[in-house]
């Protein structure tokens, strides 16, 4: 029994120990599992079949090291008694791995693994939606799929599959596409499939193939004006399209006093200064890069000269006159006296020097007079020019200098009852007094003597004036001294005073082309004029067989030269006696010249010149003037005018042809004009004119010329003028056709109207009626119908106000020509003259006398 206690106790113990090594174990609630990135993951380890409470779970990473919270921030270990959650967030690939739970029970080590594997799904990065790569670069079009297992990619542009060869390589990161280009533009997709996952997704990125910047317009070297504007400009090409920065000194322009346009590449300043000189820059900058270029800019600065107002010197001593310019540039410098050519740098003239003796930063240019001279004392200009501008002093310069004489004749010339005065003019500074002498002894005012001053800026004038009577003759005509007085000397000048007397007699007197009614003289000047001008020339004639001497005096115009005289109203074969004493204001010469001339008889008027163009300006007609030729002696009555139509030489000068049959002439007489209007001719034709003007003797000879119509033009309007008075049409009145049409239908209707009423209340029937009765009754009503029918469709003539005008003039002058003719006159019709205004005047000067000069120029009918 005892065996047995034992024997059961032992397996009691035995069965006890068994229990205890087969109870107690570490289990985890997942032995492997698969996560996706980015997600979080928990696994539970538990001790159990054990009365241990203090047991310690551990953890340990796929490294085997033991896991420490506070060494990772993303994991978290929560124990609770006999269990453990390891917990990891935010899962990465690095993450997957063999994680170990371990304990340590009575001495014997516990352990229990789990498997984590990361999942990666199908995505892109670095996928930037829109790419700008550089033009003719090895561009790289950047963005990568990712996923685990790795995707397969594949590349296409516009659709289009790439083949990864020649230009285009696809690397991990991307696609390297070599030498890019604007055909390289365009939507690129990157495809990525992952087959084991059944994944598929795509990417689409947007090239734009960016094109640096390039200057193609730099600024301009700009050199503006101080206080003007400042404008540059600055262009580059560039794909997108640049913007523009502007630089001075290589420093960015933020002054708002300048105006930059970023987009158009503009730059203005206003009212720039001289500190806005320096180097300027434009940068034009895109995605690609930049591009710049430079400009230098100077403000320039208009000279300003200073010099001295006035400046004082004294005869005989030297003086210096400095100059000094500034501006930018800096300006030249030139010195001129009053409006004289400047004076030459480093070279003596005239006595002045002018030197350059400084040049920057401003320059400074001297006049130099070694020995001053009266004649030193003048205006002296200094002038500075540059770029920008000009600017000028003037200063005066004067000189103490003794006094001269000026303007002062040695010799005066009086006489007889007569007040004439000396002038004595003296230039001195300070200005001089000035004294008379007679002999020894002073002048001053009295009976005989007068003096007057006239004062100048350095000239003083003194007038003596000497009053010559009988008691003093014989003394006054004598030696005066003017004597002029300054502060530095004394001058003085002797002045003769003589006895003027009459002058010799001309020295020559010729007879020039007789006329019936003038003599021509021309008188040639007296060899002495006795002191003082000759003022005129006495001219006596006395005709042959008369006893009446008629005298002349004829103002001299130019008494040292000869002059042209014209006795006029002569009596025609006449001789003349004629006397010529020359003049001046003592009196008439002592002898004369004495010739005699006779008077040609009266002659026929000399010759006509025609002076109107050769060209006519009109197809129908043309004005012919002439100068009104010498008359002959008797006063031309009229003018005939003559004209054929003729056949001219081809070649100029145009003369006629008389191998071919010509016109023969017709005649047109005026009076009183030298104008007169040939119409009825013929457009684009040639015709001999010429005009003969006769007085009592006869007519001159004819001095034809050839003359040409102008060609007929659609806008040339002319009718030719018949002997017979123009009715006024509508043209007249400035009705166009179409309203004197309609005024005639109007007026037919009007006058139809009131026959229809007529009708009516006379024969009870209305026209219709009235005329088909008419009709079979065989009487005239048919005929006085078309008579107005005939009447109203009668052709109306167009003429224009002018042509109207001139014909109606011509109509009424022809007809007044033929009741002169027939004995008949009418008053109360005066014709109007044809003539412009200016002719009329023209009339008004002529010396032809006539007793009707308003009458019309007229065309004789052909005889």
């Amino acid at each position: 029994m005892e065996v047995f206690v034992r024997l059961l106790s032992i397996t009691l113990v035995l069965m006890a120990l068994l229990q205890t090594t087969v109870l107690q174990n570490l289990s985890l609630n997942v032995e492997e599992d698969i996560k996706m990135a980015n997600d979080n993951f928990l696994v539970k380890c538990t001790l159990s079949n054990t009365t241990e409470r203090n047991v310690q779970l551990k953890w340990y990473n796929p490294n085997n090291d033991l896991i420490v919270e506070s060494k990772f921030p993303s994991i978290s270990i929560r124990n609770d008694g006999l269990s453990s959650k390891l917990i990891l967030k935010e899962l990465k690939t690095s993450d997957a791995g063999v994680y170990a739970c371990r304990a340590e029970v009575n001495g014997k080590k516990l352990e229990a693994n789990t498997i984590l594997k990361i999942y990666r799904p199908l995505g892109f990065s670095s996928c930037k939606a829109e790419q700008q790569p550089i033009i003719y670069t090895d561009a790289r079009i950047r963005c990568t799929a990712t996923g685990d297992p790795a995707p397969k990619i594949q590349w296409r542009h516009k659709s289009k599959k790439i083949i990864t060869a020649g230009r285009y390589e696809v690397q991990a990161d991307g696609l390297v596409i070599k030498n890019i280009t604007k055909d390289d533009n365009g939507e690129y997709i990157l495809e990525a499939e992952i087959v084991t996952k059944s994944s598929y997704d795509e990417k689409s990125i947007l090239v734009k193939v960016v094109v640096p910047p390039k200057i193609s317009k730099p600024p301009e070297v700009s050199k503006p004006v101080e206080g003007s504007e400042l404008s540059l400009s600055c262009k580059a090409t560039g794909d997108p399209n640049p913007r523009y920065m502007w630089f001075k000194n290589n420093q960015e322009l933020t002054d708002p006093r300048f105006e930059i346009d970023s987009i158009g590449g503009k730059l203005k300043v206003s009212n720039v200064k001289k500190s806005d000189g320096g180097k300027y820059k434009c940068m034009a900058i895109n995605v690609g890069g930049n591009d710049t270029a430079t400009a230098q800019v100077t403000i320039l600065v208009p000279p300003t000269v200073e010099i001295p107002q006035t400046k004082d010197g004294k005869e005989g001593e030297s003086i210096t006159l400095v100059c000094k310019g500034k501006g930018v540039p800096v300006p030249s410098l030139t010195w001129q006296r009053s409006n004289d050519a400047p004076f030459p740098i480093g070279e003596k003239s005239n006595g002045v020097l002018v030197e350059e003796t400084k040049n920057q930063p401003e320059k400074e240019l001297t006049l130099t007079i070694a020995s001053l001279t009266a004649e030193h004392a003048d205006n002296y200009t200094c002038i500075g020019d540059n770029e920008a501008g000009n600017d000028a002093k003037r200063t005066y310069l004067r000189v103490e200098y003794k006094p001269v004489f000026i303007n002062t004749p040695k010799i005066a010339y009086n006489w007889m009852g007569n007040k004439a005065n000396i002038t004595c003019t003296a230039k001195s500074y300070p200005k001089a007094i000035i004294s008379w002498k007679r002999g020894k002894n002073d002048i001053g005012d009295s009976d005989t003597y007068k003096i007057f001053k006239i004062e100048g800026q350095e000239q003083m004038t003194s007038l003596l004036q000497v009053k010559v009577t009988p008691s003093n003759e014989k003394s006054v005509f004598t030696d005066y001294k003017c004597i002029a007085l300054s502060i530095r000397d004394e001058s003085e000048i002797t002045i003769i005073l003589k006895k003027a007397v009459v002058p010799k007699r001309p020295s020559k007197v010729n007879v020039l082309d007789p006329t019936p009614t003038t003599i021509t003289l021309v008188i040639n000047p007296p060899e002495s004029d006795g002191g003082i001008p000759v003022t005129q020339y006495h001219i006596t004639q006395v005709a042959s067989g008369s006893e009446t001497k008629t005298e002349k005096d004829i103002p001299v115009t130019e008494p040292s030269k000869p002059q042209t005289v014209i006795l006029e109203y002569l009596t025609p074969n006449t001789k003349y006696q004629l006397k010529v004493f020359a003049g001046n204001r003592v009196g008439l010469s002592t002898t004369s010249v004495d010739l005699s001339s006779e008077t040609p008889n009266i002659r026929a008027p000399f010759d006509v010149i025609i002076t109107s163009n050769r060209y006519g300006t009109s197809p129908q007609s043309y004005r012919v003037t002439w100068d009104e030729p010498r008359t002959g002696g008797a006063d031309i009555v009229s003018y005939s005018i003559q004209y054929r139509m003729v056949h001219i030489t081809e070649k100029e000068p145009w003369a006629v042809d008389n191998s071919k049959e010509n016109g023969d002439y017709m005649t047109r007489t005026v009076e009183g004009k030298t104008s007169a209007l040939l119409t009825n001719l013929k457009a684009d034709t040639h015709y001999e004119v010429q005009v003969v003007a006769v007085n009592k003797v006869g007519g001159s000879a004819p001095r034809p010329v050839i003359i040409v119509t102008k060609k007929h033009s659609p806008d040339s309007i002319e009718e030719s003028v018949e002997n017979k008075e123009v009715p006024i049409t509508a043209a007249s009145t400035g009705i166009s056709s179409g309203g004197v049409a309609g005024l005639i239908i109007a007026l037919i209707l009007i006058i139809l109207i009131i026959l229809d009423l007529i009708c009516y209340f006379k024969f009870e029937k209305g026209v219709t009626m009235f005329l088909v009765s008419t009709c079979k009754k065989g009487s005239s009503a048919k005929d006085k119908s078309t008579d107005v029918e005939a009447g109203a469709s009668q052709e109306t003539t167009l003429l224009t106000d002018k042509q109207q005008k001139e014909e109606v003039e011509q109509a009424g002058e022809e007809n007044k020509e033929a009741a002169t003719e027939e004995g008949v006159t009418d008053e109360k019709k005066p014709l109007k003259n044809e003539d412009t205004d200016d002719d009329l005047k023209k009339d008004q000067t002529d010396k032809i006398n006539t007793e009707d000069t308003k009458c019309e120029d007229i065309m004789s009918k052909e005889s």
